[in-house]
């Protein structure tokens, strides 16, 4: 899709934006929860590209607004490709474990970067018994997801014994990053040396044997 088409769509979905926010309750004992929507531009599954004001609920949902009649639709990642505001792009990751216990089927996450077969993204997601500032029993939460181009996405945990048990599995079979993270040697912070690392590996092993 050419940039001056989506730019014509993200000022048409401004149009009409007047207040551009609105109040939902969550359960009997949740606080009011302030809603803001922004102009933005969505691609649905079937490739077309719709314009809206547009709100992530933490990356499950997608509620789009119409400018005109204010009427509102909610997307499931699974019904929506893609969805960008301002200078953000989102996408969909799959299969991401957030916890021992709590696994996403599919969300939307904020794009970061590619790294050949990689994309890294931001992924917001809700951390229920959480107590958080407004004390409602539910915290946002930000994790840095890889998703390779098949297969499930993988959460980067921080703390080292977690951080190989993810990345192995992922990149484990490029000696020279199998024995760095092992030793330690290469955590999250490192994350975009470590695709860089993998994907060149991968193109050296691909060569004849001559060529490298």
């Amino acid at each position: 899709m050419k940039h001056t088409t989506i730019y014509k769509l993200l000022f048409s979905a401004g149009l009409g934006m007047l207040a551009g926010s609105a109040q939902a309750q969550y359960g009997n004992n949740a606080l009011p929860k302030i809603i803001t929507y922004k102009p933005g531009v969505y691609q649905l599954q079937d490739g077309s590209w719709r314009a809206g004001q547009l709100y992530a609920d933490a990356g499950e949902h997608l509620r789009v607004r119409n400018p005109d009649d204010k009427k509102i639709t909610e997307y499931q990642p699974n019904e929506v490709q893609t969805f960008v505001l301002a200078l953000d792009t989102f996408r969909v990751v799959r299969g991401v474990d957030i916890s021992a216990r709590r696994r996403l089927s599919s969300a939307f996450a904020r794009q970061l970067y590619r790294a050949g077969s990689f994309t890294v993204f931001e992924l917001e997601h809700s951390v229920p018994g959480a107590v958080g500032v407004l004390a409602l029993g539910v915290t946002e939460q930000y994790s840095l997801v890889v998703q390779p181009r098949t297969g499930d996405g993988v959460r980067v945990p921080a703390t080292r014994g977690a951080f190989e048990k993810a990345m192995l599995p992922l990149v484990g079979d490029c000696p020279e990053l199998a024995t760095k993270i092992k030793a330690g040697k290469l955590g999250k912070q490192h994350l975009r040396e470590i695709l860089t690392t993998y994907i060149q590996w991968e193109r050296t092993k691909s060569q004849p044997t001559g060529q490298q």
